[in-house]
């Protein structure tokens, strides 16, 4: 299943997603073939990523610092 299609299962939350698996999906997402991913993967810069956890109402809730609408919750990635 391509990137894209696999994001608009979640979309209509058809699948969950677990962070990692949602982001790299965005990524591979915005790329137009296989070439370009092998391409950008070669200057590609990974940062390590420090979620905060905060309890919002009665859920625990998880972002990501610098991407305020990146919500995680035990059902995964919210849309």
């Amino acid at each position: 299943m391509a990137p894209g299609r696999a994001l608009e299962h979640w979309a209509r939350r058809d699948v969950k997603l677990m962070a990692p698996t949602f982001r790299s999906l965005e990524e591979l997402a915005a790329l137009p073939d296989a070439d370009a991913v092998l391409t950008a993967a070669r200057t590609r810069e990974i940062r390590p990523v420090l979620p905060v956890v905060r309890r919002e109402g009665g859920r625990t809730a998880v972002t990501v610092p610098g991407q305020p609408d990146f919500v995680l919750t035990k059902d995964g990635v919210v849309p």
